[in-house]
């Protein structure tokens, strides 16, 4: 059986160096099968976060149909 050599005390600095830390709260979604001991490179993706949000959209709305939205209206998306 093989072992692997660990400097005393440098366990809690490296373990840091794994940790990945996002700006939002959400779920982890569409990662990428990386297997133990392979290589991530700088800017690669490796996952999405969708947010614990509820979803806002931007629409574009013609000016003639602007008469026709009320506020609590129900709407379709294509």
């Amino acid at each position: 059986m093989a072992r692997t050599f660990r400097p005393a005390g440098r366990d809690k600095r490296t373990k840091k160096q794994y940790i990945l830390r996002a700006p939002i709260a959400g779920s982890v979604q569409n990662l990428v099968g990386l297997q133990k001991g392979a290589y991530v490179f700088a800017n690669q993706k490796i996952g999405e976060i969708s947010p614990d949000t509820n979803l806002t959209a931007f629409c574009y709305i013609k000016p003639a149909d602007i008469g026709l939205i009320k506020k609590d209206s129900k709407c379709v998306s294509k």
